[in-house]
């Protein structure tokens, strides 16, 4: 599954493939690092784990989930990085039991130093989704030394390999893309909803790449851009 390249769509709209390059940057391919939360209380809680990860970018990586509401006593809600079953490569997986509504949060800050990052040899950001539903949002954060961040809110998403670029963010011209110090991943959703994410990473800027239409995608990026972002800087 890792770093097979495909045509995916979202919402149907087409987006673009490219073929891996050497000078990709891997985010996490989530392999061999195992780790987890799982909180299945009758209330609402949140839990941290932080580990090492040398595939990674900056070397670890820290998983974040809090728990909205649990409706059925026994229900809850788990993000882990492992095998998904029936023993295929390590993954990130994220899912709500019925009933129970989370928020999950990915973040690689090098565990607290800093990425000292340079992505302007970069086209945008790639995910390689195992499995996703329509309902569940996905949403990218990445902030520069000076704390000034660009975010990108998705949703509608379908299994494949979906690739948006550095445009697509809010206040990307906002940010110094030689100077990427922390990225955050959140995943949100309703009662039932499951992601599983094969990998992630920047790929390198290339002179033949079909781009999509901005407007197109701009709307697309649009539809949860009040929703997700906005519910997280309510929870700071």
């Amino acid at each position: 599954m890792k770093k097979q390249l495909i045509l995916a769509t979202v919402g149907g709209t087409l987006l673009f493939a490219t073929n891996a390059q050497a000078a990709d940057l891997l985010i996490d391919n989530f392999d061999n690092t195992p780790q987890s939360i799982e909180l299945n209380t009758e209330t609402t809680g949140s839990d941290l784990v932080t580990g090492l990860a040398p595939d990674a970018i900056g070397g670890s990586r820290n998983l974040s989930l809090t728990v909205d509401n649990i409706g059925f006593p026994g229900n809850g809600a788990s993000l882990a990085v492992a095998p998904p079953p029936p023993d295929d490569p390590f993954a990130l997986t994220w899912n709500n039991d019925s009933l129970v509504s989370s928020m999950a949060t990915v973040t690689w800050d090098a565990n607290g130093s800093g990425l000292d990052a340079d992505l302007t040899g970069q086209s945008g950001i790639r995910l390689d989704l195992f499995a996703v539903d329509l309902s569940a949002e996905i949403a990218f954060t990445i902030e520069d030394s000076s704390g000034n961040t660009a975010e990108l809110d998705l949703t509608g998403l379908t299994p494949g390999i979906v690739s948006f670029d550095f445009d697509n963010f809010t206040n990307i011209g906002g940010v110094d893309l030689t100077d990427i110090q922390v990225i955050e991943m959140m995943l949100d959703g309703p009662p039932s909803v499951d992601v599983t994410l094969d990998l992630l990473d920047f790929p390198e800027i290339t002179t033949n790449e079909p781009t999509p239409e901005p407007s197109t995608i701009l709307g697309l990026v649009a539809v949860g851009g009040a929703g997700l972002l906005s519910r997280r800087r309510q929870k700071k």
